[in-house]
């Protein structure tokens, strides 16, 4: 954790959840195999014990042939029932891969509840221009680039990955706080 000031000087803590790297070994409808560069047991128990506590997910473990020559390999398997009658969840796309969209125009358009990509393609942009600040031009430049990005569908294994991995940061946020 590292410390840096904020616009009104303040300090401000970096608190970085996810691992820098996740190489993804195997992924079918029901099993998903990631190695997690950079990372070692700390980490992975956290982020086993949270994938075991999500009801959808039989099944979650790691292992680490050598600590100091090889990285750490995730194994997770959904529950068949959840992966036979789900779908596979469109991908939710980050508002920076849209060409043009910045750290600084993400937080607004963030602030305004447009999360992703995949809501800024719904977005009236009327309301949402008058509401950022941000010219209905431009917005349609981003909605124009955005309609050509990839919402191709994630798998299960990989939509609960992403939902524990946030359930993750919420509890260290929360532990972060309890802290200070």
């Amino acid at each position: 954790m590292s410390s840096t000031k904020s616009q009104d000087g303040q300090d401000q803590d970096d608190f970085r959840i996810l691992p820098s790297e996740v190489r993804i070994i195997k992924e079918t409808n029901t099993d998903m195999e990631i190695e997690i560069v950079g990372e070692g047991h700390t980490f992975c128990n956290a982020l086993v014990h949270v994938l075991n506590t999500n009801e959808n997910i039989k099944h979650a473990s790691y292992k680490i042939e050598h600590p100091l020559v090889s990285n750490p390999v995730v194994y997770l398997r959904a529950r068949d029932e959840i992966a036979a009658r789900s779908k596979a969840a469109v991908k939710h796309v980050p508002l920076t891969d849209v060409k043009g969209i910045g750290p600084a125009k993400e937080k607004q358009l963030k602030e305004a509840g447009i999360k992703t990509a995949n809501s800024l393609l719904k977005a009236d942009l009327e309301r949402l221009s008058k509401k950022v600040k941000i010219s209905k031009s431009t917005l349609e430049k981003y909605v124009a680039a955005a309609a050509g990005l990839d919402f191709g569908e994630e798998s299960v294994p990989r939509s609960l990955l992403k939902e524990s991995l946030n359930d993750m940061a919420k509890i260290f946020s929360s532990i972060k706080k309890e802290a200070s």
